[in-house]
């Protein structure tokens, strides 16, 4: 779907940066929150501790006045949300703030015991309820300015992964790129500059080798060309090949100065087209057989005879031509003008 490799780069990292931010933050106030869950819990342990021994005189001695001034500095206590003392027979004397237990309240009932002499005895019971609203409340804030910073994150982040990616990956690429689609002569090659070390170095060097091997392939297949077409031009025998029906489709280019027919004249006739009536049939039974069964053949001699050129006597050899696939596709091969010899 997306053909830009810089889009599909952008496409893997966004969901990783994500991923990585969002588990690392997330994590972090996981743990924050558990320890700040934990800290309530333990303040609450030891509040409650700490009043159980503190009102046990107030409550032995039914001192309201006391009693009260003591709860009140109780519910004033961060989180508290409720407190009520009891008698030994279970009777309220006090009580501030709810009573009411939420299922995210934090509660307990303790025995409250007064010292007489080297004795303890129970006088009544501690209820308190600890609220965790207001934990909730700085978590629920503190999720929303982390998104905040995820976000934020996020985006530099990846800002600097596409600065960096354009700047390290994608200009030496596009360089690369320029430099394959224009190449229409000259020197192509690139300069590894800052990336001699690196992958994009390798890259770059290896296509500037590979553009050396190109060019010298380039010159070996020009300089073969312009000998072949020198020994063509000089020779006494003209080139042809043909298609899997035998039908010629080239000829070399100095077919018409050795037999005065231009060589577009022959293509799509067989060899066939250009015997004679009085050919020796025989002869060419025995040739067609050959072309039939594709084996190579020499020095096939034939009297060349059609209308709009030259009669003449032809020597011809050839070769049968296959494909990887080992699939017929013609033949290619020699010929030259005999009639002199005969």
């Amino acid at each position: 779907m997306f053909k830009s490799l810089g889009t599909r780069f952008l496409l893997g990292v966004i969901p990783i940066l994500a991923v990585s931010f969002t588990v690392i933050v997330g994590g972090y106030e996981w743990l924050s929150f558990l320890e700040a869950k934990d800290q309530l819990k333990r303040d609450f342990e030891q509040l409650t501790a700490s009043q159980s021994i503190i009102l046990g005189e107030p409550i032995a001695f039914k001192d309201k006045g006391r009693l009260g001034l003591l709860l009140a500095t109780v519910i004033s206590a961060r989180d508290v949300a409720g407190v009520a003392v009891y008698d030994d027979e279970g009777n309220e004397l006090d009580r501030f703030g709810r009573l009411e237990i939420r299922s995210t309240d934090l509660h307990r009932r303790v025995g409250v015991n007064f010292a007489e002499g080297d004795k303890l005895r129970r006088v009544g019971e501690l209820f308190i309820i600890v609220s965790t609203d207001r934990l909730n409340a700085e978590a629920r804030r503190r999720v929303i300015y982390e998104v905040i910073l995820v976000l934020s994150l996020l985006l530099f982040g990846t800002a600097g992964v596409v600065l960096a990616h354009r700047r390290i990956v994608m200009r030496p690429i596009s360089q690369l790129r320029d430099a394959i689609q224009q190449t229409r002569g000259g020197d192509l090659r690139l300069s590894t500059g800052d990336h001699g070390d690196d992958e994009i170095g390798e890259l770059i060097t290896a296509y500037n080798a590979m553009l050396s091997r190109l060019a010298e392939h380039e010159n070996a297949l020009r300089d073969s060309e312009e000998r072949f077409r020198d020994f063509a031009a000089s020779a006494s025998d003209w080139y042809w090949e043909t298609d899997a029906e035998h039908r010629f489709t080239y000829m070399s280019d100095n077919i018409e100065s050795l037999t005065g027919t231009p060589r577009e004249f022959h293509y799509g006739k067989t060899r066939g087209d250009f015997l004679g009536d009085d050919c020796d049939r025989a002869a060419w039974e025995e040739h067609h057989q050959t072309l039939m069964r594709h084996e190579p053949f020499r020095d096939f001699v034939y009297f060349r005879e059609h209308e709009g050129a030259p009669s003449i006597w032809v020597s011809t050899s050839g070769v049968p031509v296959f494909n990887d696939a080992g699939t017929f596709k013609g033949y290619r091969g020699s010929a030259s003008d005999i009639t002199e010899k005969k």
